[in-house]
């Protein structure tokens, strides 16, 4: 499984950013942290390999709501047999 920490910039418009919020908490392989400020959010996102991971963060990018995404980490947890170079 590869693993990507994410920074999440919401657009300036509070209600289209809190839109996007609540649609990004409903993701399944994403997980949000704590921000102390609604225009960027942490976030964790779960792939099984790197080609999945960058679909998955420009597929997000797309959403109304989110100015853009900055991937900070990525990793591999070799206990899932991640395929990381696809």
């Amino acid at each position: 499984m590869l693993v990507s920490g994410l920074v999440i910039h919401l657009e300036p418009d509070e209600t289209r950013a809190r839109e996007a919020l609540a649609r990004l908490g409903r993701e399944a392989s994403l997980e949000l942290g704590e921000s102390a400020d609604w225009t960027r959010v942490p976030g964790v996102l779960e792939t099984v390999d790197s080609r999945a991971g960058r679909e998955a963060v420009q597929d997000l990018e797309r959403w109304s709501g989110v100015a853009k995404i900055d991937v900070v980490f990525v990793g591999v947890d070799s206990n899932e047999g991640a395929r990381p170079w696809t």
